[in-house]
């Protein structure tokens, strides 16, 4: 996963103002629909209170794909956003903050050749949950992206003890990973410093912020986290374009959770392309890499 921290190929810049073409609250007819109670704010809380969000990066300058937008890839015949955002629904994350250029954005979400069944999340579900946090200053990496997406979901009501899941749009597996991070939050710490873990604890326990996937070369992968909202809005706070992730989220008290062989690789490379079975999608056409 490219996106580790180290201030390259994500999108930057501040939220501009609300009403984009892919533009929802949390609450909405399709919020209603997913487990849990409507909290005072309007988003969906989780059977154990915690309200459940994202923040998805879909912006940046894809420089090993020759600068293609990542937006455009398409894995197994369906935008790769898309895929995202509808493991997130499927996961019952009632809030969710694309962070990109809102042209590609809205374009990727609308013109997904599924249809609604089978898992798969249908427009107006989509429309419902998904917010397009605007940037003014692209290409200044990971951290000022993600500070924009925090923005965005703050403005939408959801609640500063919201458990977050940071993801980048090009997962080829979201769904697992996604679901690595509901299976962390209910384990034991990898680093045994016995922190309670659970979905419940890691909202509410000060000590706690949230959790971290390792991949099996033991990689940190600081897109693929759950934090709390408001310790991400604190680690964040006057963020300036180039500075890491890593170093504005590494002073947050993480637990590291291990997770098998292909979990978490995303699309970087012409390699990826290749291995992936992934399309790049320029104009009116497909470009194979």
């Amino acid at each position: 996963m490219s996106a580790s921290g180290n201030g390259q190929d994500s999108g930057a810049g501040n939220v501009g103002p609300g009403g984009m073409p892919w533009s929802g609250a949390a609450s909405g007819p399709g919020a209603a629909s997913s487990p849990g109670v409507a909290s005072e704010t309007g988003a969906v809380a989780s059977e154990t209170g915690a309200v459940a969000a994202a923040i998805v990066l879909a912006g940046g300058r894809a420089s090993r794909l020759g600068g293609t937008s990542k937006v455009l890839l398409r894995i197994h015949g369906r935008p790769a956003l898309a895929r995202v955002i509808d493991a997130l629904i499927a996961a019952h994350r009632s809030s969710i903050a694309v962070v990109g250029p809102a042209d590609e954005v809205v374009a990727a979400l609308r013109h997904d050749p599924a249809t609604s069944g089978g898992g798969t999340a249908g427009d107006d579900e989509r429309r419902s949950v998904v917010r397009v946090a605007i940037e003014e200053d692209r290409f200044g990496g990971p951290a000022v992206a993600v500070a924009a997406g925090v923005a965005e979901l703050l403005d939408a009501g959801v609640p500063g003890d919201a458990l977050v899941d940071l993801l980048p749009c090009d997962l080829v597996r979201p769904a697992d990973v996604v679901a690595a991070l509901d299976a962390a939050l209910e384990a034991p710490s990898d680093e045994g410093r016995g922190a309670a873990s659970s979905l419940s604890a890691a909202s509410h326990d000060a000590g706690a912020d949230g959790v971290m996937l390792v991949d099996e070369d033991g990689r940190e992968q600081w897109l693929a986290t759950r934090i709390r909202l408001d310790a991400l809005n604190s680690a964040l706070a006057g963020v300036e374009a180039g500075e890491p992730l890593r170093g504005r989220l590494g002073g947050l008290r993480l637990s590291r959770h291990a997770v098998g062989a292909n979990v978490t690789p995303d699309i970087d490379t012409p390699s990826d392309v290749a291995a992936y079975g992934a399309v790049v999608h320029l104009g009116n056409g497909p470009l194979c890499l």
